[in-house]
């Protein structure tokens, strides 16, 4: 007879084995997926607009090398070109806070509309380091309908290829029957579904995106039950 207790053990054992797999495999293969996988899903972060012709205050954070915020010794410098290659802001200082460096461009610098790129150079005693960012200036500080279209084929292509790779890591791990990466594929199904549920994807309509979500989920966690049901450590029980 099938009591409480031992589904909670059943649970428990799931939970443990599971962890255990994924501790035993290599490292250098799990680092390299999983920072594949938060590589594409963060590359293509939303782009900053700002509307015409009106003043910026423009932050961007700042670390040095221990990922503790840059002290004041360090010196940060802005550089900025519009869409015609103008340099509309050339390297001048910016100023530090505690968590951050911002400059404040001028609104007349922001009178023409188009994409405008910035260049943050960062320099202390012992390192130095720059960072580049596009933004757009726009007549009411909205994406224009060609950035917004662009973003949303980008967005969805970049949520496919991170479907198919996860679904090649699934098929990898039935091919060489290992339960580890059927498992981690499940993982990370689960983990696209939650980021979709919480970031959605572009402009489609959110009950579609909630509900593809919701069979990622669903998917991923199936697999993940499924792969260790289908372990030798579950069979031995």
């Amino acid at each position: 007879m099938v009591t409480l207790e031992y589904v909670h053990q059943q649970s428990l054992a799931l939970e443990l084995v599971l962890v255990d797999r994924l501790v035993k495999m290599k490292k250098t293969i799990i680092i390299t997926m999983l920072m594949v996988y938060l590589l594409v899903n963060l590359v293509f972060a939303a782009d900053f607009v700002f509307k015409q012709s009106t003043e910026i205050d423009f932050k961007i954070p700042c670390f040095n090398s221990t990922n503790d915020f840059c002290p004041a010794t360090t010196d940060c410098t802005l550089t900025v070109t519009n869409q015609s290659l103008t340099i509309i802001i050339n390297n001048q200082n910016m100023t530090h806070n505690t968590s951050f460096y911002n400059y404040t461009i001028p609104a007349t610098n922001l009178s023409s509309l188009g994409e405008y790129k910035a260049t943050i150079q960062c320099t202390d005693v012992t390192e130095s380091g720059y960072y580049i960012v596009t933004f757009e200036v726009t007549e009411d500080g909205t994406p224009s309908a060609i950035k917004e279209t662009n973003r949303d084929i980008r967005e969805v292509g970049v949520t496919v290829l991170i479907i198919v790779f996860i679904l090649i890591l699934f098929i990898v791990g039935l091919y060489k029957e290992d339960p580890t990466l059927t498992a981690l594929s499940g993982l990370l199904f689960m983990a696209q579904g939650v980021f979709i549920a919480i970031n959605g994807i572009s402009t489609l309509n959110n009950s579609f995106v909630n509900g593809f979500a919701l069979l990622l989920i669903g998917l991923g966690a199936y697999i993940t039950i499924r792969s260790y049901i289908d372990s030798d450590e579950f069979q031995n029980m």
